[in-house]
């Protein structure tokens, strides 16, 4: 069974210390708190979406989920492709 970090912490709190299941960097996630997560600035079409959570069990870092996004100028799917 998956962890899940929503339901360890509670709304409001500090940001929580995720590690990326894609390349192991550890970052930041505010998520479940009262401010906006860094991830909430990148468009991720629902068909990406469902083929990143099939493939990771937890969110991407800074690094890694951009190359997934519709907004950003230089991006690639290609290990979601290859899947």
């Amino acid at each position: 069974m998956r962890k899940r970090y929503s339901e360890q912490i509670i709304f409001g709190m500090e940001a929580i210390s995720k590690k990326c299941p894609r390349c192991g960097r550890t970052f930041s996630c505010f998520q479940q708190t009262d401010r906006p997560c860094w991830c909430e600035k990148y468009l991720i079409s629902p068909e990406v979406l469902v083929k990143i959570r099939e493939k990771y069990n937890d969110c991407l870092c800074p690094d890694c989920l951009p190359e997934y996004a519709e907004n950003v100028d230089d991006f690639s799917r290609k290990d979601l492709i290859s899947t």
